[in-house]
């Protein structure tokens, strides 16, 4: 998180268009025009990819599923301490949610400027800015310590039976967050990329095209869409 608001380039909150060019294996260039979905196109989207959450949650708490395994690898013979890695691991990105949440409330950010400020008082102001991310870092890192240590403390009192199924509940919810945010990102940039700068002519004619092209063209086109999201480190210049 960064905020240094005397490097921010304002200009690139309103850069929601772009142009890329693709280069084939033959050394073949295709221009393509890449711009961000509109409200309507990203609810319907968002609905898509959270359909396909709730198919794959179904089928994962689906003993009999055949692919079950590929998703949730059986890890009984595992020690219990090895087990209480892998289930605290997966709780890691909301602990840290977690921590980023409670740093907002208890380290306030450098205040303001007034309009006329002295010299030395901008030296001062600049160095507090500079220093606050480095700050924001190390306590985030200390809380989320924190908290592994305590759920750690928490699952050591547990049976290795219970703890195998929290392994699978959080195992679930990590592939099928992981699914929905795939299935956004593939859909919207589907929806958002074009042939033409008037946005008129999709490059795929449709969904399943997009789906069954190279993954790696696919792959850089969805790079390609996310980079037109906005994000605090966009905005630095």
């Amino acid at each position: 998180m960064n905020i240094e608001k005397n490097d921010i380039n304002i200009s690139k909150l309103f850069e929601y268009t772009d142009q890329f060019v693709l280069t084939g294996v033959d050394g073949t260039e295709l221009t393509v025009y890449v711009r961000l979905i509109g409200d309507e196109d990203l609810n319907q989207v968002r609905v898509h990819a959270i359909r396909e959450s709730g198919k794959l949650r179904k089928n994962l708490y689906n003993s009999k599923w055949e692919d079950r395994e590929a998703y949730l690898p059986d890890i009984s013979k595992y020690k219990k301490d090895k087990i209480i890695n892998i289930v605290t691991s997966l709780g890691l990105q909301d602990m840290t949610d977690r921590a980023i949440k409670q740093i907002d409330l208890e380290l306030p950010r450098p205040k303001d400027l007034g309009s006329d400020p002295s010299l030395e008082e901008q030296e001062k102001y600049q160095e507090e800015v500079d220093r606050w991310p480095d700050l924001f870092n190390k306590k985030v890192s200390k809380i989320v310590t924190s908290f592994l240590e305590k759920r750690k403390k928490e699952l050591q009192k547990i049976t290795k039976k219970l703890l195998l199924e929290y392994y699978e509940e959080a195992l679930i919810d990590a592939s099928c967050t992981e699914r929905l945010n795939r299935k956004f990102i593939e859909e919207s940039t589907f929806l958002g990329t074009y042939m033409d700068e008037n946005f008129s002519i999709r490059l795929f004619e449709n969904f399943e095209e997009f789906l069954n092209t190279p993954t790696k063209l696919k792959e850089l086109l969805m790079l390609n869409y996310k980079s037109l999201e906005l994000s605090a480190q966009d905005l630095k210049a």
